[in-house]
């Protein structure tokens, strides 16, 4: 009876360890599985972070080298954008912008601008706002520009249309006539004044070539003695 009751019992413990070691083995599966889920939410977190601002409208009216750019800056965010935004961004090639106007600053440090819009009202939530700026290139390619950046922040840019060109492409050009007084090219240097050709001097016997007899000075008449 003891050695039957043992035997029971051992059976009974090796059931419970074999139970213990499934319901182990089902949890870390779980773990795992709900873990490796996680990361892979954080990795595409980190490789695609939400933007809230949208350049969603990139345009030129050119004429020769010069022209203006019109743009749309959207607020996507869930807090309204503050007046006197500053929109950041990189040019492609050669543009080239240093003015200002009464609506906006502008400078630019190599191929970065920093635009600042003399927006009181600011953009709020789910608002655009347009912008315009002058630009100059030599060589007459009208990019859109790269690294959109508003108030610090990661600013995307968003084609108005699926046929519309990306960020980095040539943007949509109208050529227009140029401004009164604008320049198509650049401004020619001015031509130096003629130099005015001196007038002859008469030559004195001072100066005659050696050898060479002086020519013959006229005499001056004789002045008459008055008579008592």
């Amino acid at each position: 009876m003891v050695v039957e009751s043992t035997a029971t019992l051992l059976t009974i413990a090796f059931g419970v360890l074999i139970v213990l070691v499934g319901i182990q083995r089902s949890t870390y599966a779980g773990y795992t599985a709900m873990t490796g889920a996680d990361a892979s939410w954080a990795m595409e977190a980190v490789a695609s972070p939400p933007t809230t601002c949208e350049v969603n409208r990139w345009a030129y009216h050119t004429w020769g080298t010069n022209g203006i750019a019109d743009f749309n800056v959207a607020n996507r965010g869930d807090t309204a954008v503050p007046g006197s935004w500053t929109l950041e961004w990189d040019w492609v090639d050669d543009q080239y912008t240093n003015r200002g106007s009464l609506a906006y600053s502008v400078v630019q440090e190599g191929q970065h601008v920093r635009y600042t819009a003399y927006d009181w009202a600011g953009i709020a939530v789910g608002a655009e706002r347009p912008g315009q700026i002058d630009v100059s290139t030599a060589s007459m390619s009208f990019l859109i520009p790269t690294n959109f950046v508003l108030n610090g922040k990661p600013c995307a840019y968003v084609p108005a249309s699926p046929t519309a060109p990306e960020s980095g492409e040539p943007g949509e050009n109208v050529i227009v006539p140029p401004p009164a007084g604008a320049t198509l090219g650049p401004i020619p240097a001015p031509e130096s004044p003629a130099e005015p050709v001196p007038e002859p001097v008469p030559e004195s016997p001072e100066d005659a070539t050696p050898g060479q007899a002086p020519e013959p000075q006229p005499e001056s008449a004789p002045v008459p003695t008055p008579q008592p």
